[in-house]
């Protein structure tokens, strides 16, 4: 027999049936990734198929110096560690500053005007007039330089080849002219890192121009949705325009519901236009519509696997925050918890991240949560840290505070709001019965 907490689920312990309810499930999840990751092998044999020509070049370049007693074995290893580290902690730095850099200048050509700029998690944006510089980051993305569209022409059209191709262009133009003393200079120190400087931006160059998606659609692969489909050059334009106003503190309730409608026969599987469809899941959990909100989740996870990599997470992440609000069972709590657990206690940054992780922590009791650990661990936690709710929502409340985007802050602490006041009711129901 089991006993009935204050979330009102029957306390049950974690019994050989529960674990193997989970392994089924689990093992179903796994199914289903296995296919999900077939997607980008080929991405990923590309890429080791180009390190590995590169590391033949390199050994190609170590035995002919050799041979030709221009430097020793040795002194080419001590080159190639120095090498490494020039690029991974000088060269790629500045080329991804020069990339987002490109994105602002071609964009200010064109007629936008400065948002926000991000290098990996520090971040300067506008607010109030004034530049802000805050830590920020956000998963997939080394950088980000976003800004406020230009007004639309009267038949509305925009420019948004230049702001998508200034970044490429930008590595392209402060990179090719580095062949030249690469060719010229009789100094091998100057040849190589110049030759390195070429490498490392023409290949950031090619990595964002190039149609790709690994995880999340890079610039050519924007560019090219956009240029073949007017409703992904509108979807593109709203999330600009929509990410601007809400971060000068619009709220996502001033919207009318139809602003994050998508014309029949849309692609909402495309990164552009999925965006408009879970800023319509938002708005109706902003309404408190949560029936309505888990219709168009549902309606999300009817096509999963159409949906690219980073955009699949946010939808599957979703359906914990919403498996947690209902009290699932146990089992398929933690099936999705097992694969997003370490993305929402890592994600100190990003409000939607932690306002997953105060639902989690504070829906559910002590005891589910030390039984999830126990089926995704497979073994009973040794010790056990009780949480802080308050500090927890002081940090979630902290996070909204530092957040670039005002109004995307407010939607979330809206949600929780709402909802950590219809869990205490709850609660007060459950001990008064």
């Amino acid at each position: 027999m089991g006993f009935v907490l204050s979330n009102g689920r029957i306390r049950l312990m974690v019994t050989e049936e529960l674990k193997d309810r989970y392994k089924k499930l689990l093992k179903e999840s796994m199914k289903f990734f296995k296919k999900v990751d077939k997607k980008y092998t080929w991405v990923n044999i590309g890429f080791m198929i180009f390190g590995g020509i590169i590391g033949l070049v390199i050994a190609a370049f170590a035995i002919m110096a050799d041979i030709e007693g221009t430097l020793n074995i040795d002194n080419f290893m001590i080159f190639l560690v120095v090498g490494l580290l020039v690029i991974l902690l000088i060269m790629y730095p500045l080329q991804i500053i020069i990339h987002e850099a490109g994105h602002l200048i071609f964009g200010l050509a064109t007629g936008y005007k400065f948002l926000s700029f991000r290098i990996w998690s520090l971040i300067f944006y506008k607010k109030d007039g004034k530049i802000i510089r805050k830590k920020y980051s956000v998963k997939g993305t080394a950088g980000q330089c976003l800004m406020y569209p230009p007004k639309r022409n009267s038949d509305g059209s925009y420019p948004y080849v230049l702001y998508n191709l200034g970044g490429g262009l930008n590595n392209l133009i402060f990179s090719v002219p580095f062949i030249i003393p690469t060719i010229i200079s009789n100094n091998f120190v100057v040849q190589v890192l110049c030759g390195l400087w070429v490498f490392i931006g023409v290949l950031t160059a090619l990595t964002n121009i190039i149609p790709l998606t690994i995880g999340v659609q890079n610039d050519g692969m924007n560019l090219k949705s956009m240029i073949k489909d007017k409703v992904m050059e509108d979807a593109f334009y709203l999330q600009l325009q929509v990410n601007a106003q809400m971060s000068d503190g619009k709220r996502i309730t001033e919207y009318p519901t139809e602003t994050f409608a998508l014309p029949e026969g849309a692609d909402n599987t495309n990164m552009l236009t999925a965006f408009a469809d879970l800023y319509g899941y938002y708005q109706q959990l902003t309404f408190h519509n949560l029936d309505e909100a888990e219709q168009r989740l549902r309606k999300m996870e009817e096509q999963l696997t159409s949906y690219k990599l980073a955009t699949m997470n946010m939808i599957l992440l979703e359906r914990l925050f919403f498996n947690v609000l209902q009290h699932k069972p146990l089992e398929e709590i933690a099936v999705l918890y097992k694969r997003y657990h370490m993305v929402i206690q890592i994600s100190k940054t990003n409000i939607s991240m932690q306002r997953i992780r105060y639902i989690y922590e504070t829906y559910l009791s002590e005891e589910d949560k030390r039984d999830i650990i126990t089926l995704i661990k497979k073994k009973k936690p040794k010790k056990w840290k009780k949480i802080n709710k308050e500090k927890l929502y002081d940090d979630f409340l902290k996070t909204a505070m530092d957040f670039p985007v005002a109004g995307e802050a407010d939607m979330f602490v809206d949600i929780v709001e709402y909802l950590k006041s219809k869990n205490n009711e709850e609660t007060d129901i459950n001990l008064n019965l």
